[in-house]
């Protein structure tokens, strides 16, 4: 089993199933989860006023599923999930409900195979479903086979999830803000410098790298920098000169190459909370 985060809610699902749809929204949306073989499991949030009618949720369920001309329908209660399920051509779907007072969010779990009802996975699952609050300013997210923790006040704005390229960015709605994180594989195939030399040439073209450093931490070998923009423009001389952060190493661990990247300003009137990512248990990074 492994830990997936996602708009606060964690849950342990097998090592197996990777993520293959997503939403950024934070008011309503839907991530999908997958093995080689099918769709195995759908999660899906949306924030409401209070908590529902369970018992007429499960009768919206039953309906559903007798429309799609499931048998043997069997209605589903564990610790705060109400559900029911149902069989279909030979496979067994599981449609599960639960309210979570923190956020007002009611969540939904859909189950699409008999696998997770027949060794007791379903529940397992069901049993790790918690809501994963703020600390300090940072919200974790986990995904992509990357533990981040970014700023809470920053919303989800771009997903990448391409072959051997994975990466969240968050960016505040004025522009001024802006923090990405990413994994990448296959660097064998495409790296064909020293990390030192590659990681500066990333940085966006209306920055000028100011420092760089390497360091050897927990044996990974981790290069830093800093950088500024170089022609101010009317906004930074309002709200005070773009800067730059960063922090990329390769992990020896699984071979992949993870970097982050901060972007801000000097005239801040709040203290940034620090930002992180992990890669194996070894090694988290800090800007």
């Amino acid at each position: 089993m492994q830990s997936h985060v996602w708009r606060q809610f964690a849950l342990e699902l097998p090592d197996e199933w990777e993520l293959l749809q997503f939403s950024r929204s934070a008011e309503s949306g839907r991530c999908v989860f997958a093995d080689r073989y099918r769709f195995r499991l759908e999660m899906s949030w949306r924030v409401v006023k209070g908590a529902p009618d369970f018992a007429r949720m499960v009768a919206d369920y039953r309906g559903k599923l007798e429309e799609e001309k499931h048998t043997d329908l069997k209605e589903l209660h564990r610790q705060g999930w109400h559900g029911i399920r149902g069989t279909q051509r030979g496979l067994t779907s599981s449609r599960y409900g639960s309210y979570f007072p923190d956020g007002r969010i009611l969540l939904e779990l859909v189950f699409l195979s008999s696998r997770e009802a027949d060794t007791g996975i379903e529940n397992r699952i069901l049993d790790s479903v918690h809501f994963q609050p703020d600390v300090d300013g940072l919200r974790q997210w986990c995904a992509f086979g990357m533990d981040i923790r970014a700023a809470a006040d920053l919303p989800l704005y771009h997903v990448a999830a391409d072959p051997a390229h994975h990466g969240l960015t968050f960016r505040s709605r004025d522009k001024r803000r802006e923090q990405r994180f990413f994994r990448q594989g296959m660097v064998q195939e495409w790296l064909d410098t020293d990390l030192e030399t590659w990681f500066p040439r990333t940085v966006p073209k209306e920055f000028r790298v100011t420092r760089t450093e390497i360091t050897r931490r927990r044996g990974h070998d981790v290069v830093t920098l800093e950088g500024v923009r170089r022609l101010p423009s009317l906004k930074d001389l309002l709200f005070g000169r773009r800067e730059a952060k960063g922090a990329a190493w390769i992990c020896p661990e699984d071979g992949r190459l993870y970097s982050l990247f901060l972007f801000s300003t000097r005239r801040r009137s709040t203290i940034e909370p620090a930002v992180t990512l992990c890669c194996c248990g070894g090694l988290e990074v800090t800007l």
